[in-house]
């Protein structure tokens, strides 16, 4: 199985960060979300190398692509198998409030290096189970699986992974209140888990299926 990695390696600074088969040697934590109370379910996307603010969250989840997050250096041609697509991450609580939230990604494909008139591949927000801290400075990992039915083709195209955190809403002592969660993203590795290991060596020659 062939592993993807995110790396703090800049495409543009503060807009996309690579996707790469080259593990990453260092982990950087400067980069996440601020959050805090809040009267419903709130979404914001991951901007690399940017702590995001408690206003810039939303209570309506973005549907456009932001063109921010991950991009593969260079364009791809070929066909990905049908399977599981896997993100791992892991997640830090700098501050304890009982927080709990998801983390989410999607993923695009464009023919340009921006992510202009990108096409999405995923079937809107794919989310992870729900996330809990116990306690201060905190680690917490999980996974996020979509199973894609059909194939993937990227015909000279660059692949995108968007990512996004969704803070939650709780009750306590009859008090209705969103719970803090101020964390900071580390994402470890994305595994393309999907029958990568046939589709790479179909990006390194003529593709099985034809485009």
């Amino acid at each position: 199985m062939t592993t993807y990695y995110l790396r703090d390696a800049d495409i543009s600074t503060g807009v996309l960060e690579e996707i790469s088969t080259v593990a990453p040697s260092t982990l950087d934590e400067a980069q996440g979300w601020t959050v805090g109370k809040k009267k419903s379910s709130n979404y914001c996307t991951y901007y690399p190398d940017t702590v995001r603010a408690l206003t810039d969250f939303t209570t309506s989840e973005p549907t456009t692509f932001s063109q921010y997050g991950y991009r593969t250096p260079a364009t791809l041609k070929g066909v990905f198998s049908t399977g599981n697509w896997v993100l791992t991450f892991k997640v830090k609580c700098n501050a304890y409030s009982s927080q709990t939230g998801y983390v989410k990604f999607r993923l695009w494909r464009s023919e340009y290096d921006n992510g202009g008139s990108a096409t999405q591949i995923t079937p809107g927000w794919q989310q992870s189970g729900i996330i809990k801290f116990q306690s201060a400075n905190e680690y917490q990992t999980g996974t996020i699986t979509w199973n894609s039915a059909s194939t993937v083709t990227l015909t000279d195209e660059y692949l995108f992974l968007e990512i996004e955190c969704n803070q939650q809403t709780n009750f306590h002592r009859g008090f209705r209140h969103t719970l803090i969660w101020n964390c900071r993203l580390r994402i470890r590795n994305c595994e393309f888990n999907h029958g990568l290991q046939s589709a790479i060596r179909n990006l390194l020659r003529p593709p099985l299926i034809a485009l």
